[in-house]
């Protein structure tokens, strides 16, 4: 039958129940005039409130059909995920990504707050990747163009961000220990607040505004 699908900030549609999360997805993009460079492969949805889950529920199986799978028609997201290799959801989950209800399994996961053009969100990556492997998938695909560095944001201070440079060593190292190594930085660059807690990394272009 016929039901109506809610896409926080973008709008509601009709869609047969009946058919795959799949399905709906594609037809959800066509609707709100989205594309995804990297393949239509990657998205999947994401429910911001679920039965007996605090945290929402991630669709692993886009298989699926909408009947089986969608318990909260009336607040959904779009959700991105390749497998073994990261996952994030929209709706706002922030530092929570990585607690999200039926998450994908990812190995070694870190969770990286990221900004770039007009993306801002957590995304839980493989800890095994390096830095460098993130630019060159946002590179490859078009998501940044002419970037030369990170901007390190701590969250709740006031005080500027510093930048990395692509060539720096550290974004070779792995994640895991990228993000040891970025606390250490933290406390050298901002002595009097040791406690932070969560980072922004903005991947800097002439197209990011400050």
């Amino acid at each position: 039958m016929l039901q109506k699908y809610t896409f926080n900030g973008d709008g509601t549609i009709e869609f047969e129940d009946s058919k795959s999360v799949s399905e709906l997805i594609r037809f959800a993009f066509d609707e709100f005039g989205y594309y995804e460079p990297a393949g239509m492969e990657l998205v999947s949805l994401f429910q911001v409130s679920y039965p007996g889950e605090r945290c929402g529920w991630f669709t692993t199986d886009t298989k699926k059909s909408c009947f089986e799978e969608i318990k909260n028609p009336d607040g959904l997201c779009f959700a991105y995920y390749l497998p073994g290799v990261f996952y994030f959801a929209e709706g706002g989950k922030g530092h929570h990504m990585i607690e999200l209800g039926n998450r994908p399994v990812i190995p070694d996961p870190v969770s990286i707050k990221l900004r770039f053009e007009d993306f801002k969100n957590s995304v839980v990556i493989n800890g095994n990747y390096c830095f460098s492997d993130i630019i060159r998938f946002l590179t490859t695909y078009q998501y940044v163009t002419d970037c030369n560095e990170i901007k390190v944001k701590p969250i709740g201070i006031s005080n500027a961000p510093y930048a990395l440079p692509f060539s720096d060593s550290i974004m070779n190292l792995k994640l895991s220990d990228f993000i040891k190594r970025i606390k250490e930085l933290n406390e050298e660059h901002y002595p009097n607040h040791s406690r932070i807690n969560h980072v922004v990394y903005e991947i800097f272009s002439d197209k990011i505004i400050n």
